[in-house]
């Protein structure tokens, strides 16, 4: 396990929703396949921490 603590935090404008929060759509976020040795895009919502899990309850 990975441990990692952010002591800064910069970001373009252009990655910036309305909120002034990062949006994770404009972000573009790609993570490595080790099975495959590629890198792959991160896209779209499929759930809401703190909340999807309730109904599993």
């Amino acid at each position: 396990m990975l441990e990692v603590e952010g002591k800064d935090v910069s970001a373009d404008e252009s990655i910036l929703g309305e909120d002034g929060k990062i949006d994770a759509d404009r972000l573009e976020t790609i993570s490595y396949d080790p099975s495959h040795n590629t890198y792959v895009k991160v896209q779209g919502m499929i759930g809401r921490a703190f909340h999807d899990g309730n109904t599993l309850k």
